[in-house]
């Protein structure tokens, strides 16, 4: 039997960085470095040098990060939700019609609701593909980092998730599914190949 599924297409950015300092004369006008001071994972020897990722030599820094939004899953036992690649796709599990009230996309500090407003997802059926572009491009600016070790990509915390409110068939009763992650943005980095 085939399970409800509507997929949310976010067009974000793709994942793109740009030079380093060495390459562009030094850190750029209006640059805001990252704070942080862990100390470096790199050892010595070749696999340290696989480790380094993207970093010039010598610890320098990237001009310039956007590392997109990472993956995401959440579920409880009506709804389940999965965010990869620009693509939020939510599947009703149960054996009647959902009807997403509303929707919102937690990127650190900001929120932004998301149209979805009287979505129904049939029970256990194919459901739509919506582009919600116009609701989350103003997040573009807070996914731009400069100024980025690798220390400090290992110490900025981003908190990424998503909040949906919904009903299950004729009931007036409204539930929420939510789950806000925190990741690195080194491991934003890292996980979409930087």
């Amino acid at each position: 039997m085939k399970r409800a599924t509507i997929a949310l297409l976010l067009a974000m950015p793709a994942l793109a960085m740009t030079g380093c300092p060495q390459a562009h004369g030094g850190p750029q006008p209006g640059d805001a470095p990252l704070t942080g001071g862990a100390p470096s994972r790199a050892g010595n020897g070749p696999a340290a040098a696989a480790e380094t990722g993207p970093w010039p030599a010598a610890g320098g820094a990237l001009a310039t990060v956007t590392p997109g939004l990472p993956a995401y899953r959440h579920a409880d036992q009506n709804l389940r939700v999965a965010f990869d690649r620009n693509l939020l796709t939510v599947e009703n599990a149960t054996s009647g019609p959902v009807t997403l009230v509303s929707a919102w996309l937690y990127y650190n500090d900001k929120v932004v609701k998301l149209k979805v407003a009287d979505r129904e997802l049939p029970p256990r059926s194919a459901g739509t593909a919506l582009d919600l572009t116009p609701s989350v491009a103003y997040l573009n600016a807070d996914m731009t980092y400069r100024n980025v070790t690798r220390e400090s990509a290992m110490n900025t915390e981003i908190r990424f998730g998503f909040a949906l409110r919904y009903r299950i068939g004729n009931s007036a009763a409204e539930q929420t599914l939510f789950k806000v992650d925190a990741h690195t943005l080194y491991t934003m980095m890292t996980s979409r190949g930087l």
